[in-house]
């Protein structure tokens, strides 16, 4: 192609970029963005599209950092990290508000493709990403994380970073991301949250917690592998076992394995998965019935996610609207949950609590237990009674 093209190109996709931002996320937008490195220099490219300016992360983020000159990627990466921090400050003076959620977003999305491509825990940019990560999970409150949907995005982001720079976190920060990871899996959140969520606990593998830090996350940890390896969507099942095996094969941790696998079932899909154990032969007419189940439960997987996807489509285009009548001054109101079956929901809460009173069980019956906190005796009743409770409602409803 002829470089008097060039400009006339380039104004064109910057046009596109700035015009209609859901081509952005789109295979088509990737495929143009792809081709036009191809044809113009990185320099052109920073150029046409400046990293300093918010407007453009759209593009940044779906760049190969890897394949820019090294003068082009640093400056790159430093634009990108300088915004994620005056992004956080302004944040921050704002107080902190639910409608300033989606521009902190927007910085996180790129700053993430910017810590994956470190290679050294030293460099200026993981140093700074660092900094930003643990302010955003220190402010972080799981009670807000579980009613405000607009978070949940934020929550992911979070985690997919914390995944990447997991050995440079402090045990407090860890923590944190635990308690707002347990608020949202007892509820039913998107699935590419429940992904990131995995990737998260994973890598925690390659940790060493604090002897005193471990009785704050060391049990949390095992009550969420739980619950996961108890998924009866099987992609995410599958998922969780992967993550799982992943982090039994690295950890010191070991009695997270055990506290993990309390449930016989969970146990025994996890040891048939580490053994790669083959299903014997089956008859033909198992086969087909077998067959006929997964695609019902593969249909009502698809159905949810496009019903995800239509409902995030409308939110997006409230929250737009809501935002030019200067409605982003104030916290977002609450969203109704979308309802879905009641007995899923009473089987999600219940393994949650089944799988962390079994590792609790599994703590006090060690061959040499800790001595139980004096408050134990007590919370016990308080669980007690809470038991009572709900059987007394279930027999009266």
């Amino acid at each position: 192609m002829t470089s008097k093209y060039k400009p006339a190109i380039f104004e064109a996709q910057k046009h596109v970029v700035k015009s209609n931002r859901k081509i952005v996320e789109g295979v088509q937008f990737i495929g143009e963005l792809q081709r036009s490195s191809d044809v113009f220099l990185p320099m052109e490219l920073l150029a046409r599209f400046p990293p300093s300016e918010v407007e453009n992360l759209s593009v940044w983020r779906h760049v190969l950092l890897r394949a820019l000159s090294q003068d082009a990627r640093h400056r790159v990466e430093t634009d990108i990290v300088s915004l994620a921090q005056n992004a956080l400050t302004d944040w921050q003076n704002g107080g902190y508000k639910l409608g300033q959620v989606d521009r902190m977003n927007t910085v996180l999305r790129p700053l993430l493709a910017v810590v994956r491509v470190q290679t050294s825990p030293e460099d200026q940019c993981v140093l700074s990403a660092l900094r930003v990560l643990t302010q955003l999970w220190l402010r972080m409150s799981p009670e807000q994380v579980q009613s405000q949907p607009a978070l949940h995005c934020t929550l992911q982001l979070l985690l997919s970073m914390s995944a990447v720079l997991v050995k440079n976190i402090e045990p407090q920060v860890i923590c944190q991301a635990l308690l707002c990871v347990d608020a949202v899996v007892s509820q039913r959140c998107a699935d590419q949250l429940t992904l990131a969520a995995l990737e998260f606990l994973s890598s925690l593998g390659n940790v060493f917690v604090p002897s005193d830090s471990q009785s704050q996350i060391l049990p949390r940890l095992s009550g969420l592998f739980g619950a996961m390896l108890s998924d009866r969507s099987w992609p995410l099942h599958q998922h969780a076992l992967e993550a799982f095996s992943h982090f039994a094969e690295i950890t010191n941790h070991e009695e997270v394995i055990s506290q993990s696998l309390c449930v016989e079932e969970t146990k025994s899909k996890v040891v048939k998965y580490l053994s790669k154990t083959v299903n014997a032969r089956e008859h033909v007419e198992s086969r087909l019935q077998r067959i006929k189940l997964e695609k019902a439960v593969i249909e009502k997987h698809n159905e949810r996610l496009e019903s995800d996807r239509e409902n995030a489509s409308d939110r997006l285009t409230a929250e737009t609207l809501a935002a030019e009548a200067g409605a982003d001054s104030e916290p977002c109101p609450k969203r109704a949950r979308q309802e879905f079956c009641a007995e899923e929901e009473f089987s999600r809460y219940v393994t949650t609590a089944e799988s962390a009173l079994k590792a609790l069980q599994a703590l006090t019956e060690r061959t040499s237990p800790p001595a139980p906190p004096p408050w134990l005796e007590s919370r016990l009743q308080e669980l007690q009674t809470v038991l009572t409770h709900i059987r007394t409602a279930t027999h009266t409803s």
